[in-house]
């Protein structure tokens, strides 16, 4: 909803709409309310949350929610900053980027992309050397970095980034160590598909519940085969038509949400990480069962059905064995490419695009998250039979929330067991060939997800996505 300054805070009004029997108590309505509008991310960075409740324009009732802030130790972020090494990985990362960062209110609460407050008005902290990187985190109380993804001046990303992010009923229904599991065998997934196409990355913890994939692309245009299925679209639903009905029809295809910014680097970037999530969902759970149990598929509302006869005829089905027989499952249903329908992924693991807007925020390499007090380290690797793999620690939720904490890295760092250059891949940008063969590949899929939306992908059976992949791209037109 719209967003409003009053005085040195920001205020945010959102509407939800509902029907309602008579006799419904309002004190839930709050609460549902309150969740279902704001993320506990949001909720946490708010000084205050007040719900009103209306009924036909007349008001049942106000209600103010608590709001619990989590704040890391303020001498964990200087410590960890105060350091040599932390602060010239961090000014290589930021020195040609604008910087969002997390600053800390006089109330103590953490509020991400705001600008600093001087005796002058708020602005943004400029940092053109190291020196003023540590002097803005001890003067201001700045305790996170978050580097836009493209550099100053440069209207196109310098990296698509892929983050998975579970949702907070996923996290409440699985437990937090499944759930973790579960996103590290996702990730996995997905550095198996960047391999096959030979695109280098970089893979880091979030600092919170996630991972960030990050794939060096000087993208200045967008990827040919991408406006070649574009142009795909437009030409095989208008060639019928009259040439008035055809430019008419051109130009209301070329306006849908999902098409319209086509020649947008950032928009394709943004749809190459949701297409990288459709792979994932319908071609690479093969052997989700070493992860997750048919109860806990029920568990996230995935529909579970009993084969019929028919359904041993059918190629790429997910079946389950089971004590009564072979079921059939929508196990592609745990994942979602939507980050727009909050409320409805809260039960799925998200395949996130959104670091991919112009001057959108990725915490930098080495930062510490704002409200875990834990850095976002570089995943550790290990390569098993020529392909790199997750370290098996990785999969360990109390681990890397151990291994992750500042006091501990800063310990590492000071006592110089660990080199932090060391464990950063050199930047090594990726030819386009090999985006453009994946692409190609998955052609059918995208031009589906161009004409309905990702929602719509996300609803589709593996044997339908399948057929889709197959059958919507036309070769002769590459």
């Amino acid at each position: 909803g719209p967003s409003w300054r009053e005085g040195n805070g920001v205020k945010t009004c959102a509407v939800l709409e509902f029907p309602c029997s008579a006799g419904c108590i309002t004190a839930d309505i709050f609460v549902f309310a309150a969740k279902a509008l704001f993320s506990a991310e949001e909720l946490n960075h708010m000084q205050a949350v007040t719900i009103n409740l209306y009924f036909n324009d007349s008001i049942l009732g106000t209600e103010d929610l608590p709001v619990r802030v989590r704040l890391p130790p303020p001498d964990a972020a200087i410590a960890l900053y105060s350091l040599p090494q932390i602060q010239d990985i961090l000014y290589d990362t930021m020195s040609s980027r604008h910087v969002l960062f997390t600053l800390k209110t006089p109330l103590g609460s953490m509020r991400q992309g705001m600008m600093v407050k001087t005796l002058s008005g708020w602005k943004n902290v400029e940092i053109t050397c190291r020196e003023e990187l540590y002097t803005s985190v001890v003067e201001h109380g700045i305790a996170e970095f978050m580097p836009a993804v493209n550099r100053v001046d440069e209207d196109y990303p310098s990296s698509i980034t892929i983050e998975t992010d579970p949702g907070s009923m996923m996290e409440a229904v699985l437990g937090k160590r499944k759930s973790w599991i579960l996103n590290t065998y996702v990730t996995e997934k997905i550095l198996g598909i960047l391999e096959r196409y030979n695109l280098y990355y970089m893979v880091k913890f979030s600092g919170n519940k996630g991972w960030h994939i990050q794939i060096p692309v000087e993208l200045k245009e967008p990827f040919t085969v991408y406006q070649d299925i574009v142009k795909t679209i437009v030409t095989r639903d208008t060639d019928s038509l009259s040439q008035e009905q055809g430019t008419a029809a051109r130009d209301e295809i070329l306006q849908l949400e999902e098409v319209k910014s086509y020649k947008d680097p950032f928009f394709v970037a943004r749809r190459f990480v949701d297409l990288v999530g459709a792979r994932v969902m319908f071609y690479e759970l093969r052997d989700i069962g070493r992860i997750l149990t048919l109860d806990d598929l029920k568990k996230l509302h995935v529909s579970v059905q009993p084969m019929k006869r028919e359904d041993y005829l059918l190629k790429d089905l997910d079946i389950y064995e089971t004590s009564r027989g072979p079921v059939k499952v929508g196990i592609p249903q745990i994942l979602s490419i939507n980050p727009y329908s909050r409320f409805r992924r809260q039960f799925k693991l998200l395949i996130d695009h959104s670091s991919n807007k112009r001057e959108g925020k990725l915490r930098s390499v080495f930062s510490l998250h704002s409200k875990t007090g834990l850095v976002s380290l570089p995943a550790l690797l290990q390569t098993t039979e020529g392909t790199p793999r997750f370290d098996p620690r990785m999969w360990d939720h109390d681990f890397v929330h151990t291994w992750a904490r500042a006091e501990r890295v800063y310990d590492k760092i000071s006592t110089g067991i660990l080199h932090p250059r060391d464990s950063i891949q050199p930047r090594k940008v990726n030819e386009q060939s090999g985006f453009e063969q994946f692409l190609r590949d998955n052609a059918g899929l995208l031009i589906y997800l161009l004409q309905e939306g990702g929602e719509a992908l996300e609803l589709l059976t593996t044997p339908a996505a399948v057929r889709a992949n197959t059958h919507l791209w036309n070769p002769k037109s590459q």
